[in-house]
C-alpha cells in the first residue's frame, strides 16, 4: 500500500514530511488503498539516481526480481604453476604472473572495500526516501531491527519495501495472492490511457505477483499478454497485424515499442490523467477538456488532496516532470485571470476607501490625457 509523494491535508498524519533527497519522491505507505505503479515510480526513480551517483549498483533497482542483483566483483585470476627446468624463461614468466595477481587482489580488495562503502549509502538513500508511515508499517516485520543495524544489504531493504507496499496487508498469504492474480488477469488499458502508462501498471502488476509469492508468467508470456490486454482499443489493428504475422517479442519493452510505431493509434487527449491505483479516468487540473463522465470529486494529482487543484498545491512536486505541470497550470490560471480582468480597469474588490479614491483619480487623469 503506497503513495509517491507528500500527502494531503487529512490524507496523512505527516504532512510536511519530505525525503532526504527533494529531488526523488517520497514512498508513503497507506493503509487504505494499494498503488502499484507508486512504486515503479519510486524504484525507478532511485535507480537512476543510483546510476549517477554510485554506478553500477544502480542497475539492482530493477522491475523484475531476477534483475536485482549486485553488481559483481572483480575475479582472481589464477595462480601460475611453479618455475619450470626452461630457467630463466620459465623465472621470468612466473614473476611477471607474480606481480600481475598482486595487482587483481589489490584491485578486488579495493573494489570489495568500494562496494561495502556503496551499500551502506544506498541503503540510508532507500530509508531516506521512505515516509515515517513506511517505516512504520516496516518495524513490525521479523528481522527488520538487524537489517536496519547493520544497514549494509540495501537489495533486501528493497525487496521488504516492495513487498510492503504491494500487498493489501492481509494476515492470509493466499489472499494476498488471490488479490494480485486477479489484479493482473483484469488489467486493461484505458480509454485515452497511453502506451507508457499502461506499461507502467502492467509492471507494477507483475511486481504484485512477484511480491506475494504468486507464480510469475516468463518474459515472453508477459510480452504476450501485454499485447492481448490492448485489444478492442485503438491499438485493435496492430494487434491483429502482430498476430497474423506470428510475431514474438522477449520483453514487455519491446512489444511496446513495436505498438508505439502505429500512428494511427491517437494519443491520449491533453488534460487528461491516470490514477496508478485504478483502471478509469480522472479529472486532472485543467480547465480545457471537458470530461463526458459523471462528475467525480476533483483531487489534486500531486499530493492527492480533495481541497484544492495541482495549480493551488504548494506541497513538493513529485518529480521534474510533476513540476513542470504545475507549473504549466499556475501560467494557465494567470492568462484567464489577466484573461478575465482585460478591458475591465484595476481590480478594486477588497479595496479600502482611500485606494479606491486613488483609483479613481488615477482614471480621471489618464481620461484628460
Amino acid at each position: 500500500m503506497s503513495r509517491v509523494g507528500q500527502s494531503g491535508a487529512g490524507r496523512s498524519p505527516h504532512p510536511r514530511e519530505a525525503g532526504l533527497v527533494e529531488t526523488l519522491p517520497l514512498l508513503t505507505y497507506d493503509s487504505t488503498r494499494v498503488v502499484p505503479a507508486a512504486v515503479v515510480v519510486w524504484v525507478e526513480e532511485l535507480g537512476n539516481y543510483c546510476k549517477k551517483e554510485y554506478g553500477a549498483i544502480g542497475t539492482a533497482f530493477a522491475i523484475e526480481r531476477q534483475g536485482r542483483v549486485y553488481p559483481t566483483l572483480p575475479t582472481i585470476p589464477q595462480a601460475t604453476p611453479g618455475l619450470g627446468e626452461a630457467g630463466r624463461e620459465d623465472w621470468y614468466s612466473a614473476t611477471v604472473a607474480k606481480e600481475e595477481l598482486k595487482l587483481a587482489l589489490a584491485a578486488r580488495s579495493d573494489a570489495i572495500r568500494k562496494d561495502k562503502e556503496t551499500r551502506v549509502r544506498v541503503f540510508g538513500l532507500i530509508m531516506g526516501q521512505l515516509s515515517r508511515a513506511s517505516k512504520e508499517a516496516l518495524a513490525v516485520k521479523p528481522g527488520w531491527s538487524q537489517l536496519v543495524r547493520e544497514s549494509d544489504d540495501p537489495l533486501q531493504l528493497l525487496e521488504r519495501v516492495i513487498e510492503a507496499h504491494l500487498t493489501r496487508g492481509y494476515d492470509d498469504p493466499l489472499r494476498n495472492q488471490q488479490y494480485a492474480r486477479m489484479s493482473y488477469d483484469q488489467l486493461r488499458v484505458g480509454a485515452d490511457e497511453s502506451l507508457v502508462s499502461f506499461k507502467t501498471r502492467f509492471k507494477a502488476a507483475v511486481m504484485v505477483l512477484e511480491a506475494v509469492g504468486e507464480p510469475v508468467p516468463s518474459s515472453e508470456r508477459c510480452a504476450a499478454d501485454f499485447i492481448l490486454k490492448l485489444e478492442g482499443t485503438r491499438w485493435d489493428e496492430a494487434v491483429r497485424k502482430c498476430n497474423n504475422e506470428h510475431r514474438r517479442f522477449d520483453t514487455v519493452d519491446q512489444a511496446m515499442s513495436f505498438m508505439a510505431q502505429f500512428a494511427y493509434a491517437k494519443q491520449p487527449v491533453q488534460g487528461r490523467t491516470w490514477r496508478t491505483d485504478t483502471e478509469h479516468p480522472e479529472d486532472e487540473d485543467t480547465d480545457d477538456v471537458e470530461l463526458a463522465a459523471a462528475p467525480r470529486v476533483r483531487e489534486c494529482y500531486n499530493c492527492g488532496a480533495d481541497d484544492h487543484l495541482l495549480r493551488d498545491c504548494h506541497a513538493r512536486p513529485l518529480d521534474s516532470g510533476m513540476a513542470d505541470r504545475m507549473r504549466a497550470a499556475k501560467e494557465r490560471q494567470a492568462r484567464m485571470a489577466r484573461r478575465d480582468t482585460r478591458g475591465r480597469g484595476p481590480v478594486l474588490a477588497g479595496a479600502t476607501e482611500q485606494q479606491l479614491r486613488a483609483a479613481l483619480d488615477a482614471l480621471k487623469r489618464n481620461a484628460d490625457a
